[in-house]
């Protein structure tokens, strides 16, 4: 069969020819049976063998992709790059949690400020959510008992050096630190702490002596009172006890004033005795050495009138439940001596002192209001100096 040179072929099948593969060539032509000239024809199997194999003696050019701009390929982030975002989301999101539990715990304090009949839902939402973020707590406590914790738990404050005795219940540290102090190996320590033990307790003892109507009890009945009171402090303007409820605790004043408060509202506009705010006169004052709430609680009674603390007050206190198995003698003794917070004001004494009250305000306003018109009209502002004369922008004058 005659061959047509690279010369003479440029395509083959449509196919572009570049060059001769010369090795395919010479295996081409040893097959065996195959014959060049034109009389001898080469045997059918050498002819199909050719047929098969000559195709790969032409050199074709090679095909070439198409080429992907680099613009649209996106790199993918190297493992450096993920786990710097993933570290940043994560400070971020711990940020966020820190806020978040930040504002949990400022509304928990100011919750636990109030006193337990004065709490509100969200109050005992926000303390129960605090005693949660406790693994102590969730992993001992049910969701019953921290439900009742959330509803009579307070806030106390503690300044530092003083030693904080857990005998009356369990404490949560929600700003500060305490160091644990232990006694057992040192006998001066046992000492120092007995001292303190009996410091604590004859200053207890010598509160409730302090108040007039307890001079005379026995020393027995004194020690069973001495030995149920916490020492407490309250801010100033602080509802401790709410007129128509029953007293929270028991109170012995040791240091500030307490106000007594009456609701006159229906003296003053019997129609709108409810839903048109609470109208008080102030009718009484509580100070060092006096008592109150013993009848309220004792005999589960509510209390006639409100009061609150009238400066920060420092008292102590006698909860209802520890009450309960004190002997029936210091009861009747309690109840014996506690008089009544109201005094024995009639009504109409209480409207004039009312109308007293609210007179003395209405002079305390318009002595401040006259005091602050002669300052603004004489030219003299805070920060300004007391003898400077602003007589217009620009001019200052100094007598």
């Amino acid at each position: 069969m005659p061959l047509k040179t690279a010369s003479h072929i440029s395509q083959l099948d449509g196919q572009r020819i570049t060059g001769i593969n010369y090795s395919q060539l010479r295996a081409l032509c040893r097959i065996s049976g195959r014959r060049d000239g034109v009389i001898s024809q080469s045997s059918e199997e050498a002819h199909e063998e050719f047929m098969n194999s000559y195709q790969k003696i032409f050199l074709r050019p090679k095909k070439i992709m198409p080429a992907i701009p680099l613009g649209k390929i996106r790199t993918p982030p190297s493992l450096k790059a993920v786990e710097s975002q993933a570290s940043q989301e994560r400070s971020r999101s711990q940020s966020q949690g820190k806020q978040t539990q930040e504002i949990l715990i400022s509304h928990a304090i100011k919750a636990l400020k109030k006193i337990p009949i004065e709490r509100i839902q969200q109050d005992l939402q926000a303390i129960h959510k605090v005693l949660k973020i406790f693994p102590c707590f969730t992993t001992q406590l049910s969701e019953e008992v921290l439900h009742k914790i959330s509803s009579i738990a307070i806030v106390e404050t503690w300044e530092r050096g003083q030693i904080i005795y857990g005998h009356n219940g369990f404490y949560l540290i929600l700003k500060g630190f305490v160091k644990p102090y232990t006694y057992e190996d040192s006998k001066e320590d046992q000492k120092m702490v007995a001292e303190m033990l009996v410091q604590d307790y004859a200053m207890k003892r010598s509160l409730i002596q302090g108040c007039q109507f307890y001079l005379d009890w026995p020393k027995v009945s004194i020690d069973h009172l001495a030995k149920l009171i916490q020492l407490r402090t309250f801010p100033v303007n602080q509802v401790l006890v709410k007129e128509g409820r029953v007293c929270p605790f028991v109170a012995y004043i040791c240091e500030g004033e307490c106000s007594i408060l009456q609701d006159i509202g229906s003296l003053i506009n019997p129609a709108k005795k409810k839903g048109g705010g609470i109208k008080s006169v102030v009718v009484g004052r509580l100070g060092p050495m006096e008592s109150f709430g013993e009848i309220s609680v004792l005999q589960d009674q509510p209390s006639p009138c409100t009061i609150v603390t009238a400066t920060e007050l420092e008292a102590g206190i006698i909860q209802p439940e520890t009450l309960q198995g004190i002997d029936p003698v210091t009861i009747s003794l309690m109840l014996q001596t506690a008089q009544p917070m109201c005094g024995k004001l009639s009504q109409e004494e209480k409207y004039k002192e009312y109308k007293r009250q609210e007179k003395s305000k209405e002079w305390d306003h318009i002595k401040k209001q006259v005091l602050s018109d002669a300052l603004f009209y004489n030219g003299i502002r805070q920060g300004c100096g007391k003898w400077t004369l602003n007589r217009g922008p620009g001019k200052t004058t100094d007598k």
